[in-house]
């Protein structure tokens, strides 16, 4: 029996480049019960998002389009809102900085 988390009536924000990945991430979370805030491809995409929603949570790939974009990381930090970075290659010293926590990709 698989286990599943409600998460009706939290309003999470995907901040991910990869359509595919993201597509999936928020089919997940909406079976979970969650809304998923306007898809955000791009860091700018994701702070104006931020600048009208106040999410539960934010999933954030810190590597948006080939490289590190940290704008969104430090909103997030700025506001103590909840947050998961997901890279790959990004520093422990980074993930330290910005108080968060580390989802890795599946290999």
């Amino acid at each position: 029996m698989t286990e599943t988390t409600d998460l009706s009536g939290k309003k999470i924000l995907v901040v991910e480049d990869e359509y595919y990945l993201a597509t999936d991430i928020a089919r997940a979370l909406k079976a979970a019960g969650a809304k998923i805030l306007r898809p955000s491809p791009d860091a700018d995409a994701a702070l104006d998002v931020l600048a009208e929603e106040t999410p539960s949570v934010v999933l954030l790939d810190i590597n948006l389009s080939d490289r590190a974009d940290f704008r969104v990381a430090a909103e997030l930090v700025k506001r103590r809102s909840p947050s998961c970075l997901r890279q790959d290659m990004i520093r422990k010293s980074s993930l330290q900085s910005f108080q968060c926590r580390e989802l890795r990709r599946p290999a």
